[in-house]
């Protein structure tokens, strides 16, 4: 029988047990709530009514007993209503007697109470008291006997009640008893057969799972056999695949064995072949290996050799303790450069290298020395120089006097250009030659730049002894240099810095005296002569570098504003326009004119910038002007270079909404120095805009009726220089022939610097139409504008200043004749 049918039948025998007492204890209850029905429904109830009767009749005893004993009997009325009570008692009585069995002790006591009522009744008319009295006294003894044997029933009832209460409680006990027998022979019959071989089976688990061969004895029936069955085969299945495991193991474990021991041979040939030395230390740092290198070295020292005999050597002790340096390199008395190098490996033991380094050394040495040598003519570069102007200005150097000496090659950029740079090598290389030749005990030379030289002085007595150097390294460079048959004349700019004995400068830093040297050197290669640092060069170069810093901030902080000066149509007497002049309005340098900051900004950069914020800012201002005032603006040679020029000239236009035609662009000649060709398609470009073209300061250059030709400008301004000195002949003769040129030409003309009414009468007889000039205003803000051409127009409408009528200069004459 299987595991499953024995549970099935188990469990059907335990319902049924279960099912067979539930149906006799609900038996054996029903039994108890039907005799206690019985006890209320033929004793209580019963045993109520009676005694309610009999109360009844006892009432009527007395009342009727006392009556009769008055009058010795009942009149008929009295009769009736003794019959009428009668009557109710008898059907109490009646239903006294309806629940009672028949035949039962009870229901014959109540029949005959009931038959002596029923006599007493039947006396119909006068009774008498004697009647009366032993009828009375008859049912009273009837109803004494009917509820003594009522009382005995319920009596006889109440233990019947309990018997059988007490029979089903006993009965009930016997079936738990029952109950629990059958669960305790299931629960035997489980252990039997299911908990026994499940704690085998378990068993054989926890065998497999720790490795424990134990055979499988339990076998089992049914189910439970092929499961004893399956942990045989997989027991033994799991044997072989251990016994399998075990055999690769040792293959494996023979094959690494092999491979360590190969691999142990490799590692002891290439260290043996090394050209280092290589030893192993224990974590105790006692000898442990050592390659053929080694040992050649230390002959000394054999594995197992303590860490005192190691460090006990001169080449090895520096690195034997670990707080010591990791990498020592050592001279050894043969001579040699060795490196030792220390390897920990993090707590289990240490490896120390060493290798001759000698040739790397000398090669290290050589490397450095070239790179601290120019490679064309063989003297200390920039950086040697520094190191040696360093050590020179430390320590005991500094009781001596010194002095720097920077040294330009004046021209050798066009040297270059014009012969070749292998001229310029040669040139150098006897520029190097000449300046070595010079030199003192102690002094140093070195090339510190394409064509610039620095000598440091040190033993000669300061300031003389600089001036004196210079002066022969100037002299020396008189003669010329002679290259490919040839000669090229040479000159130099020499800068000097001195300091003193006891140091006039705190703290001595080799980098600021080159510094001051080079910048002597500059003040001197303009000129070509000699140039001492002074205090006030560098108060001066600290100002030009705070000018620059506060120039970068100029445009973003909004500092630079435009004033205007007029210029004046002498025919209509009227302000024809005003030129755009830029002015800086410093936060703490106050009011800066153009002359003070634009070559700085050219120098730095921002002139494109500036010059592209002046445009935009005079188009936008101009736009708010009376119609047929035009505004002027310069534009520098560099702004002019830049490829965005046009389209910033169309922005501005264009975000101002300025009429392009009320918008002159003024240029010098120095436009036409470089790219003559890219210059007329930016001039033309511009003119295809709309604005006028203006040749400003015409007249101070070498070929301004070349670019008159080139070019057909709108407007010719004659400089200011001029106009001034127009008292002189030849300075009126040119202002006359510019005029002359431009009416020719069909070009207007403005003569510029006009500051008398003398000036003013002049160039109106020469048929000058347009002035500009402190005759008329100096250059105002914006804001007074308006109030200046009022003052300007009121000139001319009053007579102070005459209008003018423009006739040709032939006209004039042939008037004249």
């Amino acid at each position: 029988m299987s595991i499953n049918v024995r549970l099935f039948a188990g469990s059907l025998l335990i319902a049924a047990i279960a099912l067979g007492f539930f149906v006799q204890s609900q038996a054996g209850q029903f039994g108890v709530r039907s005799l206690s029905w019985q006890v209320f429904a033929r004793g209580v109830e019963p045993l109520a009514a009676v005694q309610a009767a009999h109360t009844r009749a006892s009432t009527l005893e007395a009342r009727y007993l006392a009556t009769a004993a008055q009058t010795g009997r009942l009149d008929a009325p009295q009769a009736d209503e003794l019959l009428a009570e009668l009557t109710i008692m008898l059907d109490r009585l009646g239903e006294a007697a309806a629940p009672l069995p028949a035949g039962s002790a009870s229901l014959r006591a109540l029949d005959e109470l009931r038959f002596s009522v029923s006599r007493l009744r039947a006396t119909h008319g006068e009774i008498s008291e004697r009647l009366l009295r032993r009828e009375l006294s008859d049912i009273g003894i009837r109803f004494d006997s009917a509820v003594t044997q009522l009382r005995a029933d319920v009596v006889q009832m109440r233990d019947r009640t309990g018997a059988s209460l007490a029979g089903a409680m006993e009965t009930q006990a016997i079936g738990l008893v029952v109950l629990l027998a059958a669960l305790g022979v299931f629960a035997a019959f489980l252990s039997a057969s299911v908990a026994g071989p499940l704690r085998a089976a378990a068993g054989v688990v926890r065998s497999i799972e720790e490795d424990v061969e134990r055979p499988v004895t339990q076998k089992g029936r049914g189910h439970f056999a092929e499961v004893f069955g399956a942990l045989s085969s997989l027991q033994s299945r799991l044997a072989e695949r251990k016994r399998e495991g075990e055999r690769m193991r040792a293959a494996e474990v023979a094959r690494l064995q092999d491979d360590v021991e190969r691999e142990r041979r490799r590692f002891e040939a290439t260290i043996d072949n090394m050209s280092e030395g290589y030893c192993l230390l224990d974590e105790k740092r006692n000898l442990v290996a050592a390659n053929g290198p080694f040992r050649r070295m230390f002959s000394h020292l054999k594995p197992g050799a303590k860490a005192s005999d190691l460090a006990a050597d001169p080449a090895l002790e520096p690195v034997m303790e670990p707080q010591a340096p990791s990498v020592v390199v050592r001279e050894t008395a043969e001579g040699q450069v060795i490196e030792v190098r220390r390897h920990g490996l993090s707590g289990r033991g240490t490896i120390i290298t060493v290798e001759n380094v000698t040739a790397q050394h000398a090669a290290s040495r050589r490397i450095e020395e070239l790179a601290g040598r120019d490679a064309l003519t063989g003297l200390p570069n920039r950086e040697r120089l520094f190191e040696t102007l360093d050590s020179a200005l430390k320590g005991a150097n500094t009781r001596q006097d010194l002095a720097v000496l920077c040294v330009d090659i004046a021209g050798f950029r066009q040297i270059n250009a014009v012969y070749g740079n292998s001229v310029g090598d040669t040139v150098l290389r006897v520029a190097a030659q000449r300046l070595g030749t010079l030199l003192g005990e102690g002094d140093v030379l070195a090339r510190t730049g394409a064509d610039e030289f620095a000598v440091i002085q040190t033993r000669a007595p300061q300031p003389g002894g600089c001036g004196t150097l210079a002066r022969a390294i100037a002299q020396a460079f008189a003669e010329p240099v002679p290259v490919d048959g040839g000669e090229i004349e040479i000159g130099v700019g020499i800068g000097m810095v001195h300091l003193k004995a006891r140091g006039q400068r705190a703290p001595l830093d080799p980098f600021a005296v080159m510094r001051d040297g080079e910048m002597a050197m500059e003040r001197a290669r303009g000129t070509g002569g000699l140039c001492l640092f002074s205090e006030e060069m560098r108060r001066e170069s600290e100002a030009l570098r705070q000018l620059q810093a506060d120039l970068k901030l100029a445009v973003p902080q909004g500092q630079l504003e435009l004033f205007y000066q007029p210029f004046v149509d002498v025919a209509r007497g009227k302000v024809s326009g005003f030129e755009a002049l830029l002015r800086w309005r410093h936060p703490v340098r106050g009011l800066v004119a153009p002359g003070e900051f634009i070559a700085v900004a050219e120098g730095m950069g921002l002139i494109d910038d500036i010059g592209g914020w002046v445009l935009g800012e005079a188009c936008r201002q101009a736009a708010t002007w009376p119609e047929g005032l035009a505004v002027s603006v310069n534009l520098s040679p560099l702004q002019f270079r830049s490829p965005q020029l046009v389209v910033k000239v169309a922005r501005a236009l264009g975000e101002s909404g300025l009429a392009p035609a009320r918008l002159q662009l003024e240029v010098t000649e120095s436009v036409f120095l470089d790219e003559v060709e890219g210059t007329l398609e930016t001039l033309s470009a511009l003119r295809a805009l709309g604005p006028t073209i203006s040749m400003d300061d015409f007249g101070t250059g070498y070929s301004s009726l070349g670019y008159l030709s080139r070019f057909p400008f709108d407007k010719i301004k004659i400089d200011q220089s001029f106009v001034r000195g127009m008292a002189k002949p030849e300075n009126e003769a040119i202002v006359r022939a510019v005029i002359g040129l431009s009416s020719a030409m069909g070009m207007a003309v403005i003569a510029e610097g006009v500051e008398t009414r003398a000036q003013f009468d002049l160039l109106c007889r020469e048929g000058c139409r347009e002035m500009q000039g402190y005759l008329f205003s100096k250059p105002r803000p914006v804001s007074d504008l308006a109030r200046l051409i009022l003052t300007i127009d009121g000139t001319f409408a009053s007579g102070e200043l005459p209008k003018v009528a423009q006739t040709s200069r032939r006209a004039r004459k042939a008037s004249a004749a």
